[in-house]
């Protein structure tokens, strides 16, 4: 392995990261070895990651050797975790005798990074384990911020609306979820971009803006337009977010719901 094929990092609680990126072959194999044996028989963290999110092809001989570095890794007192397989992959490793508890976001797509090492966050496709800190992370911005304006019976539900296309977090420090947005299709065809937030914790670090950054390279991919609503407050932040970020107003309704109190609710809409 050289440089320009792997990334070795360390993660602020100690986590050793290992992230090798194009096409890995018989020719890789010896090299990708060698750091995977000196980082659990050298350096010997608790816990090493071996990130797959940049790798396009692993050959049989690198798959033997991701296999054989979690039993060296158990022999070491170093918990062996692979990042990132699709999910072909994820079936042969454990053919080979990985344990499925070692394979994490199986079948998500590869993660973007935001700011340094030490503040980095992680916008990535949202999986089945990610919703119950969804949740938590969608309370505080309730309490903070009384988004969403009427607190959902089944909070998970309404993290999941039938319409659901794809979801996306944020990542952050210690796996903390600091922000959240996905895409719908709605019963009129559009594709709407919703149930976005961020975490007062997260905010200031441009959080908010690289979501809707992956929602609209998706979308642009699809080849689909993107529609969003918000609801109408006077000196609203969110009303001034997509402003900014170059969504189109479209006129305002009113919403077939109400607020808190009873409230008539109107909505603005917007086009992107």
């Amino acid at each position: 392995m050289t440089a320009s094929t792997v990334d070795v990092s360390v993660d602020p609680d100690g986590t050793l990261v290992i992230h090798p990126y194009g096409t890995l072959d018989a020719e890789d194999a010896l090299g990708l070895s060698r750091t995977l044996v000196r980082a659990i028989r050298h350096t010997r963290p608790a816990r090493l990651v071996l990130d797959l999110a940049d790798v396009r092809r692993l050959d049989p001989i690198n798959l033997g050797a991701l296999a054989a570095a979690c039993r060296l890794g158990d022999d070491h007192q170093v918990t062996v975790l692979i990042d990132h397989p699709p999910r072909a992959l994820a079936d042969r490793l454990t053919a080979a005798g990985v344990p499925r508890e070692r394979l994490l976001h199986v079948g998500c797509r590869g993660p973007e990074r935001i700011g340094d090492h030490s503040t980095m966050t992680t916008i990535r496709e949202r999986c089945g384990g990610d919703l119950d800190d969804c949740v938590a992370a969608l309370r505080a911005v309730h309490e903070a911020d009384g988004y969403p304006l009427n607190w959902p019976a089944d909070p998970r539900g309404w993290l999941t609306p039938p319409g659901l296309l794809t979801a996306w977090v944020a990542v952050g420090a210690g796996a903390t979820i600091g922000g959240h947005v996905a895409v719908e299709r709605r019963d009129s065809g559009d594709i709407e971009v919703c149930r976005l937030f961020v975490v007062p914790a997260a905010r200031r670090g441009s959080v908010g803006r690289s979501l809707l950054d992956r929602v609209r390279e998706w979308a642009a991919a699809q080849g689909h337009p993107l529609t969003l609503v918000v609801t109408d407050q006077k000196r609203s932040a969110a009303v001034a977010f997509y402003e900014a970020t170059g969504w189109r107003y479209e006129g305002t309704t009113d919403a077939d719901w109400t607020g808190p109190l009873g409230e008539p609710v109107r909505l603005r809409h917007y086009r992107g």
